[in-house]
C-alpha cells in the first residue's frame, strides 16, 4: 500500500470516528428532548417516551427538505457538522494536488533536459494517475 493510500485509509478511520461522535451527539440531543411517561392500560402499567410535537414536526419537515431549500440557520447547522471533518478532506485534496504537481514538474524537467520528447511530455500531462 502506498503512503498516500495508507493516509486515505487512516483518514477514513478518522472520519468514521468523527461520524460516530456526530451521531452520538445527535442521539444525546434527541434523547434529551424526550419525556418519560408511565400510564395504565388494561390494568397494566406501561412506560414510554414522548417527543414534543413541535420537534417532531420540524424534524420531519427538515428530513423532507432538500439542502438548497433549508433556512440559512439550518444550512449553517449542517456546515458546522461538516467542519468537524473538513480538515481531513482538505488535507487529502492538498496532498493529491502536491503529488500531481510533482509529477508534472518532473515530466517538465525531463522534457527540458531532453530526456523525453514532446509527445511523451504531452502523454504524461494527459495520464490519469
Amino acid at each position: 500500500m502506498t503512503n498516500y493510500h495508507q493516509k486515505i485509509e487512516e483518514n477514513k478511520e478518522k472520519l468514521a470516528d468523527i461520524e460516530h461522535e456526530r451521531w452520538s451527539d445527535w442521539q444525546r440531543y434527541c434523547h434529551s428532548k424526550l419525556s418519560y411517561v408511565e400510564y395504565e392500560h388494561d390494568g397494566k402499567t406501561n412506560a414510554g417516551y414522548l417527543m414534543d410535537a413541535g420537534d417532531y414536526t420540524r424534524w420531519e419537515r427538515q428530513i423532507d427538505t432538500p439542502y438548497s431549500d433549508l433556512s440559512e440557520q439550518e444550512k449553517q447547522s449542517d456546515r458546522d457538522q461538516v467542519d468537524r471533518y473538513w480538515h481531513l478532506i482538505k488535507d487529502l485534496l492538498d496532498e493529491a494536488v502536491r503529488k500531481e504537481r510533482r509529477r508534472i514538474e518532473e515530466a517538465y524537467d525531463d522534457y527540458n533536459a531532453g530526456n523525453i520528447d514532446l509527445a511523451d511530455f504531452e502523454e504524461t500531462l494527459t495520464e490519469n494517475k
